[in-house]
């Protein structure tokens, strides 16, 4: 198996390269394009009254997420004109998928490898089981493994008992194994490098699934396909459909997720074709290569951004390609799937873990011969957290600089012996239209989804018809706005809690449907209550003709603990079941 020279990580910027990485080129133009047009109009708006020293902060704080929007928007753009220009619009994005067509028998050995740590296994086995029954007739080409990390010794006789289940019910013709480890090193990512060390050298590729996973056979033997003829590729990442969704806020997730996933993933996949990211799941992983190469590094210092990393997938990613190996996104739903958590709560919980991980990636940023496409993930990840603290910033500054006008006043005379007043400028057309236009951008993916599942006749009966389609995509984008503050409450907090040197509990993922009375609602969102309070005490009494602008963030950190409390309740996500409100096209 060869490794790819140092040169393919570090690429000689030439005509022949910057020909062969035409597709990357010309979306990165495209995007900065974008990114300059908005800036060059929020530069108009913020200078009507000379450039000051606020004005420039309040540019950089807002640069780092208008170039996240810009990427968004782009990638969905270039799906959206593939998926109307051409007749295979996921091949022309991902090429490799071509070679799933091709009359080829699969040879080579697979784990199915399901590492847990203190799970229920009788649903993991449930979930695991959809795929292994298909697989019956290739069974002698995968094996499974289920990598316990379980600390409660009661928890393991119970995990051995389903495990031997497991094994009567599919016999010898499927080997299952079941292996506990005695300390939990390395967590997850300890967990699967164990196993790689122990039994990596008997399979060619391990398919890596997480505890809420599932997925189809068909999907799976696509992929085997794929990689064996495929000797480049060293991770091959599928992405997921949210299935189990019971409640308002899953549902209203879900729908969103794959209106605009399916194009943001296919728009990523065109331009980053084999430099793509590794997200810990629903993946196929070259064995050899990833025991030799992706052994992850203890981070120096102290602190919760020190020691062992949490996000791991993204390091090993960039470790496989700084080694030369290709990683690939299938920018398809099809046959996998992954849960989520029921309410914005426990969905926000999860994500400290991973905030804290990507964080982390910051001290790998500069380490030598990465490939330039892993350290734009390592950014991404951290700018996708660190924006939440920089809107709130943004937000603060901006009533600041409103405010201390209100207080002080206007200066109408800025100069010495100055003859005539200097009127201020008033642009509130431009900056409105600037709002409106931000605001168009982030929901283009979502709309662009929406209007070619509008196109399709078959694909629009999934979601319960036209009117129906366009109520949801109306009430997601209205509902997911209004929540958008309450996300940067939480996450700003944890970030000054990170700065501060307190990190993050691991705990096991809450999956099942918790329903939030208001009152745990309102204990849970105090301090999004009094970041409301606050804000609505200062605009109120110091500028109230600013409402307009403000009105969005106080009116969603107002509701907010209705919106959580109503969005975690099962029985209302019946109820919108039964009426096709936020429905998804795999329930249909």
């Amino acid at each position: 198996m060869g490794i790819a020279s140092k040169s393919a990580t570090e690429p000689n910027y030439n005509l022949t390269y910057l020909a062969k990485h035409w597709r990357t080129w010309s979306f990165i133009l495209l995007t900065l394009c974008l990114v300059f047009f908005i800036c060059k109009k929020l530069y108009e708006v913020l200078e009507a009254n000379e450039f000051s020293f606020l004005d420039g902060l309040i540019f950089a704080l807002a640069f780092p997420s208008l170039v996240s929007i810009a990427i968004s928007f782009c990638q969905a753009l270039v799906a959206f004109v593939l998926n109307i220009a051409v007749k295979n619009p996921l091949e022309v994005a991902c090429p490799i998928l071509k070679l799933a067509k091709n009359n080829y028998s699969i040879k080579s050995k697979t784990a199915i490898v399901v590492p847990v740590y203190n799970e229920d296994l009788f649903k993991v086995s449930q979930r695991l089981s959809i795929l292994l029954d298909q697989l019956k007739p290739y069974s002698k080409l995968f094996e499974v493994f289920i990598l316990s990390d379980t600390r409660d010794i009661a928890a393991c006789a119970k995990e051995k008992t389903i495990v031997g289940r497991m094994r009567v019910k599919y016999g010898p013709s499927l080997n299952i194994r079941y292996r506990r480890r005695k300390e939990n090193t390395g967590r997850k990512a300890g967990n699967i490098m164990e196993f790689c060390k122990r039994w990596g050298t008997q399979f060619e590729q391990m398919l890596v699934l997480d505890a809420d996973s599932t997925m189809r056979s068909d999907t799976v033997i696509q992929l085997v396909k794929i990689m064996d003829q495929s000797p480049q590729i060293g991770i091959l990442q599928t992405t997921c459909l949210v299935r189990s969704a019971k409640t308002p806020f899953s549902k209203m997730a879900r729908m969103g997720h794959e209106l605009a996933g399916n194009l943001l993933s296919t728009g990523a996949c065109f331009w980053q074709q084999g430099s793509a990211n590794y997200f810990g799941h629903n993946a196929l992983i070259r064995l050899l290569p990833f025991l030799e190469y992706c052994q992850l590094p203890i981070l120096p210092g102290s602190g919760p951004l020190s020691g062992e990393i949490l996000s791991h997938d993204f390091v090993e990613a960039a470790f496989i390609r700084r080694a030369g190996f290709e990683v690939w996104s299938i920018p398809t739903y099809e046959g996998s799937y992954e849960e989520m958590p029921q309410n914005i709560v426990d969905y926000i919980k999860r994500d400290f873990r991973w905030c804290q991980g990507n964080f982390q990636h910051g001290k790998l940023l500069m380490q030598k011969n990465l490939h330039i496409s892993s350290r734009f993930h390592f950014t991404m990840g951290i700018s996708s957290y660190l924006s939440n603290l920089l809107w709130l910033f943004l937000i603060i500054i901006s009533l600041y600089r409103y405010s201390y006008t209100a207080i002080v006043g206007q200066k109408y005379f800025t100069t010495d012996y100055q003859l005539f007043p200097t009127w201020p400028e008033v642009k509130t057309s431009e900056a409105l239209a600037l709002f409106i236009g931000t605001m168009i951008l982030l929901a283009t993916p979502k709309i662009f989804g929406a209007v070619l599942v509008l196109s399709s006749n078959s694909e629009v009966k999934k979601y319960g018809g036209r009117l129906r389609l366009l109520i949801n995509l109306f009430l997601e984008l209205v509902t997911s706005s209004l929540m958008a503050p309450t996300t940067m409450i939480y996450l700003s907090r944890f970030i000054f809690r990170l700065l501060s040197g307190k990190g993050v509990a691991w705990t096991t993922q809450q999956r099942d449907p918790k329903g939030l009375r208001i009152s745990e609602a309102i204990f849970s969102l105090k301090y999004q209550l009094l970041t409301c309070a606050i804000f609505a005490s200062l605009i109120f009494y110091l500028v109230p003709e600013q409402i307009g602008w403000f009105a969005p963030i106080v009116l969603g950190l107002f509701l907010s603990p209705l919106l959580v409390s109503l969005g975690s309740r099962e029985d209302l996500g019946e109820l919108l079941e039964r009426n096709k409100i936020f429905i998804s096209s795999e329930e249909v």
